[in-house]
This record gives structure tokens, sequence and C-alpha cells, in this order.
């Protein structure tokens, strides 16, 4: 089982080294020189605070920081740009809330992430939990749309929403009308949408850069995957006497189906996946024992289960139609009709029990092509199906082979 881990952990690495995708963009550095240049697209979730590009395929991968750009830019769909502004971060937690219904604008110099660049423009900026948006027109420099919860009262809270009046005063617009601003809420669709409609009324041309929202066909998949399993099987009496039976070795099968959600940011490289399977394993032995009567131990186990693993998924792209990912799995083991026997050449059984419910932990690691066709191999965790037999457990381990073929 060590060597499974070292060529595991080896693939990994090796994978982890390749996965850097870097696509063709460009930066401006504080001078206003642009560098035409690969960046390293991350799909950052939070506005970035340094980059790291490269010249061309084969230069060596240099890191920027925030302080030596104003702009970057990965094709015509992701652009940030630096900006000094005024935000405010007042805490959105309910326990944490101000008493305060003004916000406080502090100023600072960060990335903002560009939704849409036209006569009036849109900004994001993310940071963890924090979520703030900004906009920009022909008369006004860059400055946040207000929102914040605070306090009323020590059961109330309000909101101070300015962002409406900022929008109903600085887009003024036929397509704008008063009642559908009062129902805009604090949302990046919202926000598009209202941008939108002011670029389109007042004919100007702008580029939307963060579009809507892909289909979900896109961020979901489902999966058949059957499998090999190299299973074993050890039953231990833990009173004495004290013996254990070791079953051989041997391989079994099952099939699942696997349901993954794909998150959509960093360049949809984590998932999280629910995989409910049937498996089956059967086995006997015969063994020789002089600590019971009789001289010989007959066992047999008859074990099957519907195993509902949830997983986190992590995906390292090798290309556009390759990628290798790795599992980490809190698995429901819930056994149907299973047993198992411990009898004695002669004489009545030692025990007949019923298998448990049980939990374990497994890892795997895959390759996948054309989001199509999958391998996977992964290691389940030894646990005992035995925990309510007083005193015998029985300690089973499985390596599964899985191959996998997505549906959609």
């Amino acid at each position: 089982m060590h060597k499974l881990f070292l060529i595991l952990s080896c693939l990994l690495y090796f994978t982890a080294q390749s996965q850097i995708n870097f696509e063709k963009g460009y930066f401006i550095n504080s001078k206003n020189e642009k560098t035409e240049c690969l960046i390293k697209n991350v799909d950052w979730e939070n506005n970035p605070d340094k980059f790291k590009y490269k010249l061309d395929e084969n230069s060596d991968v240099a890191t920027v920081s925030l302080q030596e750009v104003k702009e970057i830019s990965i094709g015509n769909y992701l652009k940030y740009i630096k900006a000094t502004v005024g935000i405010d971060r007042s805490p959105e937690r309910i326990g944490d809330l101000s008493k305060h219904r003004v916000a406080f604008l502090n100023e600072e110099t960060l990335f903002l992430k560009v939704l849409l660049e036209g006569k009036a423009s849109l900004f994001e900026y993310r940071d963890n939990n924090l979520k703030r948006f900004f906009y920009k027109t022909e008369n006004n420099e860059i400055q946040q749309l207000i929102f914040k919860k605070y306090k009323r009262t020590s059961t109330l809270v309000g909101e101070n929403n300015r962002f409406r009046q900022q929008i109903w005063s600085d887009l003024k617009c036929s397509s704008l009308s008063k009642s559908y601003v009062e129902d805009l809420k604090y949302d990046k669709r919202d926000f598009l949408n209202a941008f939108e409609k002011y670029n389109n009324c007042v004919a100007a041309d702008y580029l939307v850069y963060d579009q809507k929202p892909k289909p979900i066909g896109d961020f979901f998949n489902l999966n058949i995957r059957p499998r090999v399993n190299y299973s074993s099987l050890t039953i231990n009496r833990n009173e004495e006497p004290f013996f254990e039976v070791p079953f051989d070795n041997k391989l079994s099968y099952g099939i699942g189906a696997e349901f993954e959600f794909i998150f959509p940011f960093h360049k949809n490289k984590w998932a999280f996946v629910i995989e409910p399977t049937y498996q089956h394993f059967s086995n006997d032995i015969r063994q020789p024992s002089d600590i019971v009567f009789g001289g010989e131990i007959l066992a047999s186990v008859n074990y099957n289960t519907l195993e509902l693993p949830l997983k986190a998924r992590h995906y390292f792209y090798i290309n556009d139609n390759q990628k290798i990912f790795i599992n980490a799995s809190y698995i429901f083991e819930f056994a149907l009709d299973s047993s198992v026997d411990l009898l004695r050449n002669e004489g009545p059984d030692i025990f007949n029990s019923e298998t448990s419910t049980i939990r374990a932990l497994g890892f795997g690691i895959g390759y996948k092509y054309h989001d199509k066709y999958s391998a996977e191999i992964r290691y389940r965790t030894q646990e005992n199906i035995l925990s309510g037999a007083l005193d015998y457990s029985a300690d089973y381990t499985m390596i599964s082979f899985i191959l996998g073929y997505t549906l959609f």
C-alpha cells in the first residue's frame, strides 16, 4: 500500500508541475509601456494583487505585482485595471454589523475587474466574502456603488441602498425608469443589465468582459462509472482465545453514477461530486485451527453495499483535451442484506452477524480525455464492517480501478 501512495504522490507532483496554462494577453506598466505576453490565467475568484507571465512559450516565468502595473488583459474576455478608489469594507455578517448607516470609504489602490466598458463602465472587486461594485461615467471618476447593511436596533437589520440613487442620478436614460432602478439588487447580473441598457440607450459602443453565466450543462456532469475492486478482509477475534481469519484478496465488481458539480471559478478546476455506487463482495475460506473445537474454521462473507461517497475534486490541465484529477472522499456505506459467518468444522456456528453501516475515507487519482472518457485508481481506508459484533471485527479495505463515461 505504501508503494501505491508513493506512485500517486509522484504522479501528482509531476502533473502539478506541468498543468500551468498561459494565455495571450498584455499588461501596461506604471510608465504606460505595453507588453504583449502570455499570462497565467487562474480565473481568479478574488481580485489579484499580482500575476505571472512569460514573453513566449520558451521564456522563464516572471511575477509582477500590483505596484508595477496599471492594467492587465487576457483576450477580450478578462481585464483588470489598477485604480485608487474609496472602498467600504464594512462586515456583512449579522453579528459583526455596524450601527452606522453611512458607508465609510477608505482610499485604497486595487485591481478592479472590468465587467463592462463603455460610456458608463462597471467594475467588480472581490476579497473572500467581500464583494463591491464600482462604476465610472464620462463625468465621474471610478467610485463605489454604495450598499451597506447595518443594525437599526439590537434585533432589526437595515440597508443603505444608495447605489440606486447613484444609478438614477448618473445614468439618466429613458430605458432606466425609476421603478426599474428601485427594483435593482446589489448583484452583478442586475448591474450588467442596467449598464447595458444605458449604453444601448445613448447609442454608445461597449464591451462586456464578464459574460452571462454559462448553461447549467457546463457546470454539471453525469458520469457512468463501472469498476473492478481488489478487496481484502480479515476477521479478528478480540477476546480470548485470540485468532484471525485472513481471506484471500479477491477481485469484485461494482457500478456507480457520478453527479459532478463544477465550481465556476479557478478555470473550473474544483468540483463537488456525489457518486452512489452498488458493490458486491463475497468470499469464503477454510482454515486449520487448534484453538476451536474441531480443528478447523470455516468462514464466509456476503457483502452487498450501497456506497455514497461525497468527494472534493481538483483538476490539473495537461492541454485542451486532457486533464488529471485527484479526489478526497468521505464515504457512507450502507449494507444491503449482507452477512459474515464464522463456523467450526463440528458443532454450531461461532457467530453469524449482519454487517454494519460504516464510514470510510477514499483517495484517488484519475485521467480524463476530451471531457468524455476517464479512468481512476482509488484507495479506500480500512474499516470494520462488523462494528455491531462485540468480540469480533472484520477489517475490510479496497483498491478500485474505475472507468467513466460522461453522458452530459
